[in-house]
């Protein structure tokens, strides 16, 4: 999955992807892995919008 938008802010983006993502079989977990440009304010946004709320 590919997520970004130049109308959208970072903040909604991240929020949809993690939607996108809890979306899978629940008879099938899965790990995630998060590819973000460096930015710190990005990797702020995929910390606090993680499951866990820990990253």
């Amino acid at each position: 999955m590919c997520v970004a938008s130049v109308i959208r802010t970072p903040e909604q983006v991240v929020a949809d992807a993690f939607d996108q993502a809890e979306v899978g079989d629940p008879r099938y977990p899965r790990d995630w892995t998060v590819l973000v440009d460096g930015a710190r304010h990005s990797l702020g946004l995929i910390h606090v919008g993680s499951p866990s709320g820990t990253g």
